[in-house]
């Protein structure tokens, strides 16, 4: 009875031996494979971050974005192209691109495997934004160049109309 105890306890210490062999060389390859593709990660931080410029961009946006995540939800593509401002164009890439998004077939974007559903995620904080008009910022450093100043100002304007309103002096006799 003993000899076979022993028989049973060498053969669980050799698969023991055996299956720890697998584990370091399937280590060895895991550890390869991480440095040859870096695991992307959703940055929600910077997606709450370009949501609020989003929003303060145009309040439009508060209408529109629930649409856009709604569509992006259902797995469609979104084409953005057609959105005239550059400004949201931009910062729907960076959105986009914080989410993990892909780009589609047709050239759209549209969410990857590991995006989470959008319009739950983001509603709450775009039902509570509150729209404020932003400052234009003037930039110093860029001139305009097609706008001409006038050379002759209004007040100019309306005497030389005066003055040809009225009839020359015939003067004396």
């Amino acid at each position: 009875k003993d000899k076979k105890k022993d028989k049973k306890k060498k053969k669980k210490k050799k698969k023991k031996k055996d299956s720890d062999s697998d584990e370091d060389s399937s280590d060895d390859d895991s550890e390869d494979s991480d440095e040859k593709k870096e695991i992307q990660r959703l940055d929600l931080r910077r997606a709450y971050e370009v949501l609020e410029i989003l929003l303060g961009i145009a309040e439009s946006m508060k209408e529109e974005l629930p649409g856009m995540l709604g569509h992006i939800d259902t797995g469609e593509e979104l084409d953005i192209t057609g959105i005239v401002n550059e400004e949201i164009q931009e910062n729907l890439k960076h959105f986009f691109k914080a989410m993990l998004f892909q780009r589609g077939p047709e050239g759209g974007w549209q969410k990857s495997i590991n995006t989470p559903k959008l319009l739950p995620l983001f509603s709450p904080n775009i039902e509570r934004y509150v729209f404020k008009p932003r400052k234009k910022k003037k930039n110093p450093l860029v001139k305009p160049t097609n706008v001409k100043s006038p050379k002759v100002t209004q007040e100019k304007e309306e005497v030389g109309k005066l003055k040809s309103n009225l009839k020359p002096n015939p003067g004396p006799g």
